[in-house]
């Protein structure tokens, strides 16, 4: 899935309805704002993984060294922490 992807759907499974959206790139129109909307921001991201509790942790291999990873629950894992937490996000409201 593309960066601009997992924005779109992340602002669907907050409850902004597709209707209401309009994109350009990373920019979205949602009720007559201009809204800078990334996952990748940890202005947008952080206050979602709060509201959600998706907080992350550093994933470790047999003998405790971290590989790079980030894990929210145990089947969600990507890169970055910031992606992780998107990723439960719109996981957690397919449900």
């Amino acid at each position: 899935m593309t960066d601009l992807e997992i924005n779109i759907k992340l602002a669907e499974a907050i409850g902004w309805s597709e209707g209401h959206i309009k994109r350009i790139d990373y920019c979205f129109v949602w009720r007559g704002c201009w809204l800078m909307f990334s996952y990748r921001d940890w202005n947008v991201i952080g206050p979602i993984a709060e509201r959600y509790n998706v907080f992350p942790y550093a994933h470790k291999i047999d003998g405790g060294k971290r590989d790079g990873k980030w894990v929210v629950w145990p089947d969600i894992m990507e890169d970055t922490p910031q992606k992780a937490m998107a990723m439960a996000v719109i996981a957690r409201s397919k449900k």
